[in-house]
């Protein structure tokens, strides 16, 4: 007997995870997926992800020392350190040497012998070693002996070198005189004495001066007053007979006056004097009332001179010091003679007829100083031949009249010559020389002024009618100006005419000195401008 199969359902996908695998720099990923671990078919198909590319990072370059080498900028990336750009080795620099400068030792410091150093990063290369202190160099301070009037001084010492006291001079007191008294000597009836003196038996300074006392004769004589002093009493005046000593008029004592006291103000010690306390002495008789204490001198302090380069004109200086108290030079400068000027030639210029030129001169070419000034020549000036006519003038037409300069052949003056015309009667003005020849001038009008031109070297005259000023006036002319080589003047037209009269002439000129002006033959210098 047959037997008929019978379906067997379909067991299903057994679904395993495919898992995703994460992109890399350089490498693609994949996206998570699924499939059948049995029969490998795919349920979910695993999609590529793009490589992530590197993420660029800086390697901050290094820089070389002295003794350590540096390095490039390089990069690299931040995810897998793949190195993107190298960084390459620069080479130690080497030290930078310095002169670490040798330090003189003194009296009571040690100095330092030369070292060097590098100046970037202050290794020592050379050391300095310690030089002793030099001690000091002793000097006895000579006593001095004290007068009646002085103090004196015990011996003392000090080092010649840095001035410091190594044993310290005292005040020695002064003595103080010696009082002796110089008798007084009686006057006679003929012969003068003398009173009472005192004076010191060491030095002889008079300490109370002897007066003359006169010849008292037969008569009166007054005994003179004693003034008092700080200590000693005085008397009033008296009176005695120089016969018989009889007192006429007893001297009364009069009772010291007493010390004045002063104060002696102290001086304050510089570097190398003592100073003094504060004291006080008696104004009248210079007694010691309180004595003034010797303070012992401060010191320099010192301080550096700096350099200085000299240059062409000025000297310069070596580096020296002082005291910045006293201004005492301790480390003198020494002068660096100037350098001089580095000469330079600027070429001379000819002057021309219109143009000015100039001298050679010289400069410095490190200062810019003038050493040799060029010096303006003046322009030579035209040299103008004599005037030729080049168009004659007729009746009715003016002509013309040319000159040249000899100097430059292509410098010409021109000027019109009138036409001949009628009118050789007609009122106008002339300018007239020496000779009282006519002599060319040229006119404009400015406005109201009418300026009326003559180059003629030498003094000219500009002369006119009382007919010419009326149709000057008429033309609206107020003022005349009259220029010539040697000055300018001006008048007002309406005056002048007016101190001419109907018929009246004038005579304008004007020098170096000054201008004059005749009207109708008299001087009226006052009507000028």
């Amino acid at each position: 007997m047959l037997k008929a199969q019978e379906v067997i359902l379909a067991t299903g996908h057994t679904e395993v995870t495919d898992a995703a695998v994460a992109p890399t720099c350089t490498q693609t990923g994949l996206t998570e997926g699924k499939h059948c671990s049995v029969c490998n078919t795919v349920l979910v198909k695993q999609e590529t992800v793009p490589a992530t590319g590197h993420t660029e990072v800086t390697d901050v370059a290094v820089a070389p020392t002295c003794t350590e080498t540096g390095l490039t900028e390089g990069k690299h990336c931040s995810v897998c350190n793949t190195v993107l750009k190298a960084q390459e080795v620069i080479p130690a620099t080497g030290h930078t040497e310095v002169t670490d400068a040798a330090v003189a030792p003194t009296c009571t410091q040690t100095g330092l012998t030369e070292g060097k150093h590098c100046s970037v990063c202050n290794t020592v290369l050379v050391k300095q070693e310690t030089v002793p202190a030099t001690g000091h160099t002793e000097v006895t301070d000579v006593a001095v002996a004290p007068t009646c009037t002085e103090t004196g001084l015990t011996e003392g010492k000090h080092c010649s070198v840095c001035n410091t006291v190594l044993k310290a001079q005292e005040v020695i007191p002064a003595t103080g005189h010696t009082e002796v008294t110089d008798a007084a000597v009686a006057p006679t009836c003929t012969q003068t004495g003398l009173t009472e003196g005192k004076h010191c038996s060491v030095c002889n300074t008079v300490l109370v001066k002897q007066e003359t006392v006169p010849a008292t004769g037969h008569t009166e004589v007054t005994d003179v007053a004693v003034a008092p002093t700080c200590t000693e009493t005085g008397l009033t005046e008296g009176k005695h007979c120089s016969v018989c000593n009889t007192v006429l008029k007893a001297q009364e004592v009069i009772p010291a006056l007493g010390h004045t006291e002063v104060t002696d103000a102290a001086v304050a010690p510089t570097c190398t004097k003592t100073g003094l306390t504060e004291g006080k002495h008696c104004s009248v008789c210079n007694t010691v009332l309180k004595a003034q204490e010797v303070i012992p001198a401060t010191g320099h302090t010192e301080v550096t001179d700096a350099a200085v380069a000299p240059t062409c004109t000025q000297t310069g200086l070596t580096e020296g010091s002082h005291c910045s108290v006293c201004n005492t030079v301790l480390k003198a400068q020494e002068v660096i003679p100037a350098l001089g000027h580095t000469e330079v030639t600027d070429a001379a210029v000819a002057p021309t007829c219109t143009e000015s030129g100039k001298t050679e001169g010289k400069h410095c070419s490190v200062c810019n100083k003038i050493l040799v000034m060029q010096e303006e020549i003046p322009a030579d000036g035209h040299e103008w031949g004599e005037w030729f006519v080049t168009e004659a003038a007729k009746e009715s037409e003016s002509g013309k009249e040319m000159r040249v300069c000899r100097r430059d052949g292509s410098h010409t003056q021109t000027r019109e010559i009138p036409a001949l015309g009628n009118e050789s009667n007609a009122p106008r003005l002339h300018v007239l020389d020496k000779q009282n020849a006519d002599r060319f001038f040229e006119t404009t009008q400015q406005g109201s002024t009418l300026r009326v031109v003559s180059e003629y070297d030498e003094v000219t005259v500009l002369t006119g009618t009382s007919e010419i000023l009326n149709k000057l006036l008429e033309q609206g002319i107020q003022i005349l100006e009259f220029v010539t080589p040697q000055g300018t003047v001006r008048v007002a037209v309406k005056p002048l005419l007016n101190a001419m009269g109907s018929n009246g002439k004038f005579e304008l000129s004007v020098t170096k000195q000054g201008a004059t002006l005749y009207v109708n033959r008299e001087l009226r210098n006052e009507l000028l401008l």
